[in-house]
């Protein structure tokens, strides 16, 4: 039949040759023919919706939605893969300090104001509280690293020849040593 391919001693050919012996027996083993399965992934004419996928069936194929969308991509049925509004959910997962903001497919959870790192679930950071202000001590020098200062991080405060640290802790933005 017309699609059908042999299955036995050639796959490359849509026939197979039997030659009938002596003895009355046919040569080789009997084929079968088997329906013919087309890729339609393999080519652009499937039609799947923006969204989703090609996954190739025996005879068909199917437009399963990407991750991070819902629906069914495929072709005909009125529907679309629409995106998930994860941040729709309060279990959305986002760590302490940062806000749940929706993207395609997928979200992101940025650190809030005055906080810095990455808040998103799974992730070895997570959103530590900035130092806005370095202390301004008189009579000393401060040795600290460009960029932002995170909660945990140092700087050393050292005074200069002829004077002492008066107290460690630093409650005042001016203070001397």
């Amino acid at each position: 039949n017309t699609g059908d391919h042999v299955t036995g001693k050639s796959t490359t050919v849509n026939h197979h040759t039997l030659t009938c012996l002596s003895g009355g027996m046919w040569d080789g083993t009997t084929p079968t023919c088997t329906k013919l399965n087309i890729d339609e992934c393999s080519t652009t004419k499937h039609g799947c919706l923006d969204n989703s996928r090609c996954t190739d069936t025996a005879g068909s194929y199917t437009c399963p939605c990407n991750t991070g969308y819902t629906g069914n991509g495929f072709p005909g049925t009125g529907d679309q893969c629409l995106n998930i509004d994860e941040c729709s959910s309060p279990n959305h997962g986002c760590l302490d300090n940062s806000r749940c903001t929706d993207t395609a497919g997928s979200y992101t959870c940025p650190c809030n104001t005055g906080y810095t790192g990455n808040g998103f679930p799974g992730t070895e950071d997570q959103c530590l509280r900035v130092c806005t202000l370095s202390p301004q001590v008189g009579n000393a020098a401060i040795s600290q690293t460009a960029g932002q200062k995170k909660q945990g991080d140092k700087i050393v405060i050292t005074c200069n020849s002829g004077y002492h640290v008066r107290g460690s802790v630093f409650t005042r933005t001016n203070s001397t040593c």
